[in-house]
Parts: C-alpha cells; structure tokens; sequence
C-alpha cells in the first residue's frame, strides 16, 4: 500500500473481518512505524475525519434559515416547540380516552336497560329508538367519515355504537366485561391528567433508553458470537492478496453414437489398445467415436470420415472400414 508521499505505508495486511466486526491486521516495518506514530495513526491512515459544530446554517421551529453557534444553541430553540406539543398530545389523549370512557358506560347502561326491560328495539322502527335514546340522555357518537362512501349503504347514526351491538352480546356477561373496561379507562384517565408535559417527555426518553439497552445487549450477544465463530474460522482466513482460482477441468467422457439406420453390433476391445472393432458383413457400416490413440497395424485404416466433428451439421461422423 503506497503512502501519500509514493513509498509504501504498510509491508503487509490481513482481512478478518466479518458483517458485524472490522478487524484488519497490518504488518509495518520499523521505519514504517515510526512515520505512522510521529503523525498519529487515526491520521496516518485516516481513520478519522473532523465535523465543525460551529456556525451551522439549519431551519428553526418556525421554518426559517437560520445560522447557530452550537448545537446546544439548537436544542435551546427546538426545546418550548417540543414542549409545547406534548401539550397537545396530552389534550389529545385525554380527549380519546374520556370519548372511550363515556362510550364504555353508555354501552354498559344499554345492555343492562334491554335485560331489564327498560328499553325495547324490537320490532320498533329505527327513528323511534333513536329518539328514545336522546330522551333517555345516552350520548351521541359520530363516527369519522370514511375516505370512500357507499351510496348504497344506510346513513351513519350517532348511535350506530350502540344499535350496531350484536345480539349474543346482550348479557350480563357483557355488561360485566364493559363495566371493567370502563374502570380501566378511568384508571388511565385519572394517570394521563396527574402527569405534565414535561412528565411525559421524561417517560419518552425512559423508554427511548430501555429500548436502546436492549438493542446493545442483543448487539454485544451477537458479536460475542460473532468472534467465536471468527476464530474458529481464523486458520482459514488468508492476507488481503488476491488468489488464483485453478479450476479443474472434467476428463472428457468416450461416448458411442448408435447409427441412424441399422443397429451396431456388440464392440470387442482388441488387447491393451482403446480402439473399438467389430466383425460386420459386407453390406454393414459401423458407426464409432474416433479417439486420439494410434491405430494398430492389423486394423485397417478408415476409407472416409467426415471432415469438422465438432463444427459439422451432420449429426454423428461416419467411418466406413472395408475388408483387407
């Protein structure tokens, strides 16, 4: 590896790392050393690189450029926006939550009215029960309007929350379940009032920090891993060089190609040579692969063969052997 200045800044590397650990192994001679730690090594091979955090030019809360000094400067102009919205998220929450609390009771309190037989829906037309339930003080539900509405479909009622209750829930088992969850909204409710804004900043950041613990523990397990399964595999790692892949190449396979027409006869080998013969009568080809061995003398010698076997467009090469 050449320096900046043209000589060579290391003798010899290994690469060991893997996806999760970065470990290379340099080798450096006495004066190569020397030259790396009179400028530092982060900055002899540049391992390091300076970001300022003075005079950053970035938008502000309201959207407009503007040049800090620092980035603490920063946080001191994002901090009362940030406040400000946990705010308004807990106005919002608590909106949900009284909006589920009062649905929960009014559900609780129609069920047990039809049980009781203080409220009736059947057989009664739609607008009479809605009515009913206005005089009776249950509270109305709009329900958010969809992106896409079915002009065939019946127009939404503020107490389709209660009218859409199936029919298997009119027990008192449901009236119990609903009771419970009505106290568990209260509870939730009474927790979100008692906390402040700045409460629930600090139980963000909590679990910001919960969370981030946990993905380090599970960070150092896997490289904990990691580097067992690199030492295991460290006799196989090798310097940082590129090596010549020698590829093996498959012996070539002898094959005998049937004839198109008659059958071939049965092929004897003859002694230690590889040459096929066969006895054929006068009026019989034989078909066979020629092969790069020398022919023997008592073979006779091929009359034609075709010209080219692996460019022609004939499909299998012809030798014709007449008698001697």
């Amino acid at each position: 590896m050449a320096g900046d200045k043209g000589g060579p800044s290391i003798r010899d590397f290994r690469y060991n790392s893997s996806t999760l650990t970065v470990d290379i192994t340099l080798t450096l001679t006495a004066e190569q050393m020397a030259a790396a730690e009179s400028t530092g090594l982060d900055k002899h091979f540049k391992l390091t690189s300076t970001i300022p955090t003075t005079n950053m030019v970035c938008f502000d809360r309201e959207g407009r450029l503007r040049r800090f000094q620092s980035a603490e400067e920063i946080i001191d102009d994002f901090y009362p926006l940030r406040l400000r919205y946990y705010q308004l998220r807990k106005e919002n929450m608590a909106e949900k939550l009284g909006r589920d609390l009062q649905m929960a009771d009014n559900r609780a309190r129609f069920v047990m009215e039809i049980i009781q037989k203080k409220l009736t829906v059947n057989n009664r037309k739609r607008l009479e029960i809605i009515q009913e339930l206005r005089d009776r003080g249950y509270a109305a539900m709009a329900k958010p309007k969809p992106n896409e509405v079915d002009a065939d479909a019946e127009p939404a009622s503020d107490y389709d929350y209660l009218l859409s209750m199936p029919i298997w829930n009119l027990t008192m088992e449901k009236v119990e379940k609903l009771l419970k969850e009505k106290r568990d909204i209260e509870i939730k409710l009474e927790e979100l009032l008692a906390l402040t804004p700045i409460d629930l900043w600090n139980v963000d950041l909590d679990e910001v920090e919960r969370m981030w613990n946990t993905m380090v523990d599970e960070y150092e397990e896997r490289l904990a891993d990691d580097e067992v399964n690199r030492k295991g595999q460290g006799a196989g790692r090798g310097k940082g060089k590129m090596v010549k892949r020698v590829v093996k190449r498959k012996p070539d396979v002898k094959t005998e190609v049937k004839p198109l027409g008659e059958p071939v006869p049965k092929v004897r080998k003859v002694g230690a040579s590889s040459v096929s013969k066969a006895s054929v009568t006068p009026k019989q080809s034989v078909v066979t692969t020629p092969t790069a061995v020398q022919t023997p003398t008592a073979v006779p010698t091929p009359a034609t063969m075709g010209s080219d076997l692996d460019d022609s467009d004939e499909d299998v090469a012809t030798m014709i052997f007449k008698k001697a």
